[in-house]
């Protein structure tokens, strides 16, 4: 199997309290763990019902904290020479977040940037190669990637620059602008982008995860101090979705497909 180019393989938590992070999302999306263990160290991966892990959670760095970077969620975007990417990132005008790429020698080489209007995730070269179901309907998978902007045709031209995503459909919405859906060529659409509204949170990159029941994972995310932000809401074709803070502040969106 190649390395897939431009494609979400891995999603990050990074919050304060990991245990609680545990908690929480295991009972709302239905994931279990799986531990990682380097030394004294201990990664916890969310692992859904029928699947190998999909991603985890980790201490959101003291030095992000006083900087005011809140609990968050990231992708891992996978490219098969991750110096290559970096050089080509920043030429597009994308910045580096990290300064230097870290080295998991079993892991893969990694580094936090962003693209030109400021919306962070992750270039990831793998050592093994790795690629995520996008689009699907497996509980506890990330079933659409969503970007919000202050420009989405800028966007749109740096990441099809980048990894290759190509247009798909698009939506209007009226005064909120157009919904561009996006994928790999010839390959679907797996996410959307849409224009950052004024007092919106600054830009950045939002993951569906699927549930089996959108109304009872909400009322299970209220009742263990998350927040609905928005929906729950039907979309075309049927589906459901909602947007919620999780109770430390990381932003997260749910999915059920249509019964």
């Amino acid at each position: 199997m190649s390395h897939p180019h431009g494609r979400f393989v891995w999603y990050d938590l990074a919050t304060i309290d990991t245990n609680a992070a545990v908690d929480f999302y295991t009972q709302v999306v239905g994931w279990t763990t799986t531990d990682w263990k380097s030394g004294d160290f201990t990664y916890h991966m969310w692992t859904p019902p029928d699947a190998s892990p999909i991603g985890g959670v980790g201490k959101l760095p003291q030095a992000a904290i006083d900087m005011g970077a809140p609990p968050n969620w990231s992708g891992h975007i996978s490219v098969p020479d991750i110096n290559a990417a970096l050089t080509k990132l920043e030429s597009l005008g994308g910045k580096r977040v990290m300064p230097e790429i870290m080295d998991m020698p079993t892991i893969g080489k990694m580094i936090l940037v962003a693209d030109p209007y400021g919306a962070a995730f992750w270039l990831f070269q793998p050592v093994t190669p790795m690629e995520q179901p996008e689009g699907g309907s497996t509980v506890g998978h990330v079933t659409w990637h969503e970007l919000t902007t202050d420009d989405v045709e800028g966007a749109m031209a740096f990441y099809t620059d980048m990894f290759g995503f190509h247009k798909t459909e698009s939506m209007d919405m009226g005064p909120m602008g157009t919904y561009q859906m996006f994928g790999p060529e010839g390959k679907g659409t797996f996410g959307g982008m849409m224009k950052r509204a004024p007092g919106m949170p600054p830009n950045a990159w939002l993951y569906y995860f699927s549930v089996p029941d959108l109304t009872v994972s909400i009322a299970k995310a209220t009742e263990l101090g998350g927040k609905l932000i928005m929906g729950p809401q039907e979309v075309p074709g049927g589906d459901h979705i909602a947007v919620l803070m999780d109770p430390q502040g990381a932003a997260f969106a749910l999915h059920s497909r249509k019964v």
